[in-house]
């Protein structure tokens, strides 16, 4: 027989529910920050290995959140590895399901791959892990997402989202190179974020944007992305165009010492020399010496 008192219900009455929905939600509004919520999307999956080789980030949700690690990240913080430096700094955040809701999609929930984006301090960090089911059922309800978040890493991710703060994390660190003799064949003043579609002297096709326009007129466009996946130069002739505008190349483009593309670091004709004392093949897949 249970001992339960029978006067008090654990099942869960609407009306308590819902003040304590609205009770955590003004908590969260009184000592939250505004943040940004970024859904990731997919431009080109990976079936076999079920990943997203390229994806894009084009919309931005405000909605506040409470900051649980108040006092310092969490996380193995920096470290240095065989890898180089690492900053493995987490945080956990807190966002109420029902202003998740209504804020962002309804009916749906924060998903790993997601970005967040927090104005205060120019933060913009990864979702790793979503749990609901924090408070565990106290008035048999969930009535918030408790969210594990860490620094992001940029990897020529798209960043469009019309929010300067955000976008030019795109603009810092996408791999890029350098246009400064050019003409206009039509149109004028390129503007941040144009698209524009190259072709170069040979024929060749591809696509670039402009990620930043410097007081000398100098473009910085992010490396350009061919059909058939292969590097090639950015040279004299060459042409960039849109539906406004067309910009003859007079001189071939500048890389920056940050990006260096097959043709400059010479990857292939280092293996190559290699060879006499390191195997390559499949058989020795981590390249002993012979």
């Amino acid at each position: 027989m249970s001992r339960l008192n029978p006067f008090f219900t654990k099942d869960g009455v609407v009306s308590e529910q819902r003040l304590h929905e609205d009770l955590i939600i003004e908590a969260i509004q009184i000592h939250g920050h505004d943040v940004y919520y970024l859904p990731r999307e997919i431009v080109n999956l990976d079936t076999i290995l079920n990943e997203d080789i390229l994806s894009r980030f084009s919309k931005k949700h405000l909605i506040e959140c409470y900051i649980e690690t108040y006092d310092d990240y969490e996380g193995d913080g920096t470290l240095i590895s065989k890898f180089g430096l690492e900053i493995r700094n987490n945080a956990r955040i807190s966002i109420a399901k029902r202003r998740f809701s209504d804020s962002v999609v309804t009916g749906s929930r924060p998903k790993e791959g997601d970005l967040i984006y927090f104005p205060a301090f120019n933060g913009l960090f990864e979702i790793t892990y979503v749990d609901g089911e924090k408070p565990f059922h106290q008035f048999a309800n969930l009535p918030k997402w408790t969210i594990t978040i860490e620094q992001f890493e940029y990897s020529s991710q798209k960043l469009d989202t019309g929010y300067d703060g955000i976008d030019n994390f795109e603009s810092r660190f996408a791999n890029s190179i350098l246009v400064k003799d050019y003409e206009y064949n039509t149109g004028a003043d390129v503007t941040i974020r144009e698209d524009f579609e190259i072709e170069l002297p040979s024929g060749i096709k591809g696509k670039t944007t402009v990620l930043e326009v410097l007081d000398d007129g100098t473009l910085k466009i992010r490396t350009p992305k061919f059909p058939t996946k292969e590097h090639h130069k950015l040279v004299k002739d060459s042409i960039l165009r849109n539906a406004e505008k067309e910009l003859l190349l007079t001189n071939d483009a500048t890389y920056n010492d940050d990006d260096f593309p097959e043709f400059i670091n010479q990857n292939k004709e280092t293996a190559k020399e290699n060879d006499d004392f390191l195997d390559w093949s499949e058989n020795n897949p981590f390249g002993e010496p012979r």
